[in-house]
């Protein structure tokens, strides 16, 4: 599966631009075919290193859309739709956000039964 990864740096304006964007700007792009899913996850530092944390790398929010293939990655990209909704979710942020396109592996725990006897 392949993604757009979105990160956003801290800023004043942090309410009003995930209100944007869970009311207006993530609506719309499931709209549009060829994206699977939006994920968003709040972040903190984490306690194990806060004093990584810089004016570079101070990121509150992490938003990923999922598409199925590389191909439909593409495609919605040269897409109207998919220009349009990138003008507008990019456009809404371009001051504090960095984005990254990547291909998701990913892993599960077995689950082992263990017996005693």
């Amino acid at each position: 599966m392949y993604k757009v990864i979105g990160l956003y740096k801290k800023t004043e304006k942090e309410e009003e631009f995930i209100n944007h964007l869970t009311n207006n700007i993530i609506p719309q792009a499931l709209k549009i075919p060829g994206i699977i899913k939006v994920d968003i996850t709040h972040l903190v530092p984490s306690p194990s290193s806060p004093s990584d944390i810089n004016e570079y790398n101070d990121y509150f929010l992490m938003c990923e859309i999922y598409f199925a293939s590389s191909d439909a990655l593409q495609q919605v990209l040269e897409s109207e739709q998919g220009k349009a909704i990138a003008e507008v979710w990019v456009g809404s942020a371009s001051s504090f956000l960095t984005t990254y396109v990547g291909k998701e592996e990913s892993y599960t725990a077995s689950l082992f039964t263990r017996y005693q006897t």
